[in-house]
């Protein structure tokens, strides 16, 4: 009897269930054999969670690999649970079934992909993979960047985030997701008007994290990584910052964090003294907040319908919006080389001169 439950939880098996659910998703009325379907699914969690336990007690390495693997596996459920409530949403209310169903396919197609990475994958791999991350800088930049995107996209097109059911879309929530992680300012929808407020902040986060990893994934990668190549890179990076040794790198993006969240914070009051149009105090913190990280980042994301067209005779709110794009696009260097200039002027009241790369930028910004 063991042996058979352990054959019915079994790697094997439970792809081969995967593949069964992928099928009944995609080319059956989910209102019919949903029931089916989520019944295939419970097994295939159980059997996943009974694998991820056996792999906890049998192995003697780090067990942090075990608990990615765990919350993987919840994020899994929940969007199988998401796809059960829209399912009796969709009974209760009487609507359009078809609404429901694309979007329960949205969720179950999310559920088969993180249960496929879990079941095809084992802590002794993802260690193998963090190790070659770990030599290849760039590799890890672009697995970093490539999983916010896509971790963003699922959250974004949970009914949370968005206004009515019928709007999901992955496309568009893929779309948005990687235009604001990549700070391009793109976008296929109104964010305003499409997201909820968890969703528009979910994209706020996304631009925070873009633009702040942007620079210090610049910055701190190649020390970070221990790479043996990129010597010639920290050397670059050290006379641009100006650092001596290569431990100071990684105070100074601290520095880079806590300077970018300090801007933002002081832009963000300028917004709200400048905005008086919305009434609502909350409502007025969160749109200036955004703001003051959508201009800084330079994403270009507004939550307005046409922008910050409404604005144009507003020259507090204006001036202070150029402000903070031209501070985010000159970067933290020659914001730091300028803040110790005027200090060294005022307070000191002696001439520092500015650093080669602090003058290149300057003289071609202006």
């Amino acid at each position: 009897m063991i042996e058979r439950v352990k054959f019915l939880f079994s790697p094997s098996i439970r792809v081969g269930l995967i593949i069964l659910g992928i099928l009944l998703a995609a080319i059956t009325p989910l209102n019919l054999l949903y029931s089916v379907v989520f019944i295939i699914n419970l097994i295939i969690i159980l059997g996943a969670a009974a694998d991820i336990y056996q792999e906890y007690m049998t192995t003697t390495y780090s067990k942090r690999f075990i608990l990615f693997k765990v919350v993987v596996l919840i994020l899994a459920a929940s969007f199988l649970l998401e796809s059960f409530h829209l399912f009796f949403s969709g009974l209760y209310y009487h609507t359009d079934r078809r609404i429901f169903s694309a979007a329960m396919r949205t969720y179950l197609t999310y559920f088969y992909l993180l249960l496929l990475f879990i079941s095809m994958t084992s802590a002794a791999q993802i260690i193998r993979i963090f190790n070659i991350l770990r030599s290849s800088p760039a590799l890890a930049t672009l697995a970093s960047f490539s999983a916010v995107i896509i971790l963003g996209a699922m959250i974004l097109t949970l009914p949370v985030c968005t206004v009515s059911i019928e709007k999901v879309s992955f496309i568009d929530s893929l779309f948005i997701a990687t235009s604001a992680t990549c700070v391009t300012g793109l976008s296929t929808v109104d964010i305003g008007s499409y997201y909820t407020r968890f969703g528009q902040l979910i994209v706020l986060l996304l631009i925070q994290t873009g633009g702040i990893g942007i620079i210090t994934l610049a910055i701190s990668l190649p020390i970070i990584m221990g790479s043996q190549t990129t010597f010639t890179s920290v050397m670059t990076i050290k006379d641009i910052i100006g650092v001596r040794t290569l431990r100071e790198v990684l105070s100074v993006v601290r520095a880079v964090v806590f300077s970018t969240l300090l801007i933002e914070f002081i832009g963000a009051i300028f917004l709200f003294i400048a905005d008086s149009s919305i009434e609502s105090i909350p409502l007025r913190i969160f749109y200036s907040i955004f703001h003051s990280i959508s201009a800084f980042c330079n994403a270009g994301f507004s939550l307005f319908p046409d922008n910050l067209m409404g604005y144009s005779q507003n020259y507090l709110y204006i001036s202070t919006i150029m402000t903070l794009i031209v501070l985010g696009g000159i970067g933290y260097p020659v914001i730091s080389s300028l803040f110790y200039w005027l200090m060294d002027k005022i307070l000191y009241r002696r001439h520092r001169s500015f650093s080669f790369h602090t003058k290149i930028v300057l003289s071609t910004s202006s």
